[in-house]
């Protein structure tokens, strides 16, 4: 539930995921005051087996994980959150769209009030705003979108207000004003009729949080933090960078383990610019479970309310997703994060997994340890990674031509090769055999000639061969 950027100078189409695809306090709750005793009997030993094969491939950078039962909640953690300092309970990272849970908290707070209706469309809602009645809009048929349409995807609007250009595409959602939000609002055609279907959108949730904002006359960040985050004891939880101190952010890495940039998300914070620990994620579970009492219980318990279709046959509440055997749950990945919360009312237990690596493989443990939680087989399907000589890897060094114009440039760094095809970034690939190499970013794999002569991609049932360019 990401934003992606593609890349694709040819037919040939890479997706690269990028994630999303984010106040005034800045104490830090201790975490061992209010986490209970872990859970009899233990899950470590099992979560360690069915990780094995990931940490054996050094698939995440830092990783931290906890099993809650009514009985108690169980902690474990791998990895580095920066050099030399383990990942533990005090580690921060961005849990980017798990953000678009806690701003229809902040919906659902309001509509409690009595400030807003879930069903008030942007029409009344905007009528004043000269942004959009200055002139005329493209496609009028915005003005009938509910708040509600937006906190579940069916309001019509595309992934991401046009245009869409960042200045950095390292920090992609930074440049994002307000008065860019309502100008996309205006100038852009719906992706689909207004309440026709479940279609994902980072700019419908942003767009509620301003509009919740505007709505209040408060700044989004102090509206939740005063509404959402310290009613429901979250001290650890914020938007800002600048609210921790500098040493407790994780580093964040792409899924080659890369260092890259932290996020910020502009006037697209309601979407995924929060950021938080494990015990926070931890007691919000708790909380949306049940196990925990709050001002906002009955926020919280109406927001897991099925109210329309999703993909794949599941559903959709406000901000949560709700799985066809009842799991109730989002995820979030930034540029170099990727997160996941999620219970089942059934089975009374939750899952939080976050880690300062941005690899679908979290959204695939989570999976697996509700199966493990639920008494069925688990594991994890991991592309093994096998260390090959570095004269090995020099060998296969050159360039492979894919099609006219289209060329693979493939290099050895230290004891892993990146490949590049014409116009795309350079991604590492993962040597499985002497051969064959899979690729972390995209389902593909490539496969070597014995004598370095050739290369074949594999990818979406092709096997496409690109012959090696002379020196």
């Amino acid at each position: 539930m990401n934003a992606s950027h593609e890349f694709s100078p040819t037919s040939l189409q890479f997706v690269v995921l990028t994630a999303c695809v984010l106040a005034a306090c800045s104490g830090t709750v201790q975490p061992e005051e209010r986490m209970p005793e872990p859970t009899k009997p233990s899950h470590r030993e099992a979560v360690q087996v069915l990780l094995q094969p990931a940490l054996d491939a050094r698939v995440f950078d830092g990783l931290a994980v906890a099993i809650i039962e009514p009985s108690g909640v169980e902690t474990m953690f791998w990895g580095e959150a920066a050099p030399a300092k383990p990942v533990d309970t005090s580690t921060v990272f961005e849990i980017g769209s798990i953000t678009k849970v806690f701003t229809s908290i902040l919906l659902m707070d309001a509509v409690q009030r009595g400030e807003l209706e879930l069903q008030l469309s942007l029409a009344s809602l905007l009528k004043d705003a000269t942004a959009l009645t200055a002139q005329p809009s493209v496609d009028a048929d915005w003005s009938s979108i509910t708040l509600e349409q937006l906190a579940t995807h069916h309001s019509g609007l595309a992934r991401l207000p046009a245009p869409f250009e960042p200045p950095d595409y390292d920090n992609p959602y930074a440049h994002l004003r307000e008065e860019d939000m309502l100008r996309a609002l205006r100038e852009m055609p719906l992706a689909h009729p207004v309440g026709q279907q479940y279609a994902y959108s980072n700019f419908a949730v942003g767009l509620l949080g301003q509009l919740i904002a505007m709505q209040r006359g408060q700044p989004y960040e102090e509206l939740l933090q005063a509404r959402v985050l310290v009613p429901l004891g979250l001290l650890d939880t914020h938007l800002q960078r600048s609210a921790y101190e500098a040493q407790r952010l994780a580093v964040p890495h792409d899924a080659d383990g890369r260092e890259v940039s932290a996020w910020d998300f502009g006037a697209l914070q309601g979407c995924g610019a929060l950021r938080s620990t494990l015990p926070d994620m931890i007691r919000f579970v708790q909380l949306a479970m049940g196990l925990e009492s709050s001002t906002l219980a009955s926020a919280l318990q109406q927001m897991q309310v099925a109210r329309l279709p999703a993909e794949g046959g599941q559903s959709i509440g406000l901000g949560w997703h709700i799985s066809p055997s009842g799991i109730v749950w989002h995820n979030g990945g930034t540029g170099g994060f990727r997160s996941f919360v999620g219970y089942s009312p059934e089975h009374a237990y939750g899952v939080v997994v976050l880690s300062n690596t941005a690899t679908g493989m979290v959204d695939a443990l989570a999976s697996a340890l509700m199966m493990h939680l639920e008494g069925a087989p688990a594991k994890l399907d991991v592309d093994p990674w096998v260390e090959l000589p570095a004269q090995t890897l020099q060998r296969y060094e050159g360039q492979y031509e894919l099609a006219p114009g289209v060329i693979f440039d493939i290099r050895r760094e230290g004891q892993r090769l990146s490949a590049q095809l014409s116009g795309q970034p350079a991604v590492y690939v993962y040597p499985e055999s002497e051969t064959l190499f899979n690729y972390r970013v995209v389902p593909a794999q490539l496969v070597f000639a014995e004598d370095a002569s050739s290369l074949t991609l594999l990818q979406n049932g092709l096997e496409l061969p690109a012959k090696r360019l002379s020196e």
